[in-house]
């Protein structure tokens, strides 16, 4: 566990490669449908990249504080902070609006990660020791507790959650199913908003402008 620990320090502070400059990325996903990732800019611009970084896409949605992004074989869906999701064509026409009922808003904190969950969503917000389970309706389903706060990106990679901590500079892994922290990782200190994981690779959304990719693919099997 100890070893672990030091690799994944070694990668994050040393030698982690800034994959793409994005601006402000708040939060990122990669595609089911292209295998390629995309990006959330809290400007309202999102982005499409090559997992060697090429930016292959750009466009801005509008005035909305994107906080975060997901997907699945058929839509993109961006979170925009003020308890809406936005659901997109891969044409990056928004569909329609789903408005969050069951999460109470807060202007300083708002909704900060979204990953696809079975038939619905798992967002967090800025303020919750909690990541809340959503259907497509934006109707609150269940809570699950996590204990941490500044809950700013999400992911699920065999069926385990991966979460990133902006605060507590951490990286969990979290059994839905039995509902408990598997693992815990400290991490360098900078400003993650997102998260992906593949076999080989983790990559971030640095909110000071980068996306990040590192070679831990042995902590995250």
């Amino acid at each position: 566990m100890k070893f672990i620990f030091m690799i994944l320090m070694m990668f994050l502070s040393l030698n982690a490669k800034v994959l793409s400059k994005i601006p402000e990325a708040s939060g990122i996903c990669l595609s089911p449908k292209t295998n390629t990732l995309f990006i959330a800019n809290d400007e309202g611009y999102i982005y499409e990249l090559s997992k060697k970084g090429k930016i292959l896409r750009k466009k801005f949605l509008g005035k909305y504080d994107l906080e975060g992004v997901t997907s699945d074989k058929n839509y993109l869906y961006f979170l925009d902070e003020r308890n809406i999701i936005l659901k997109l064509s891969y044409n990056f026409k928004i569909l329609k609006k789903i408005k969050i009922t069951d999460i109470k808003k807060n202007k300083k904190h708002g909704l900060e990660g979204i990953t696809k969950y079975k038939q619905g969503f798992l967002v967090s917000k800025q303020s919750s020791k909690s990541i809340f389970y959503i259907n497509e309706k934006g109707k609150l389903l269940k809570k699950f507790k996590i204990g941490f706060k500044d809950i700013a990106g999400l992911y699920i990679y065999k069926d385990i959650l991966y979460i990133v901590s902006d605060r507590n500079n951490l990286l969990l892994k979290y059994n839905l199913k039995n509902q408990h922290i598997i693992q815990k990782y400290n991490l360098p200190k900078f400003a993650q908003e997102g998260i992906v994981v593949t076999k080989k690779h983790i990559f971030f959304a640095d909110d000071n402008g980068r996306v990040l990719k590192s070679k831990i693919g042995e902590i995250c099997n």
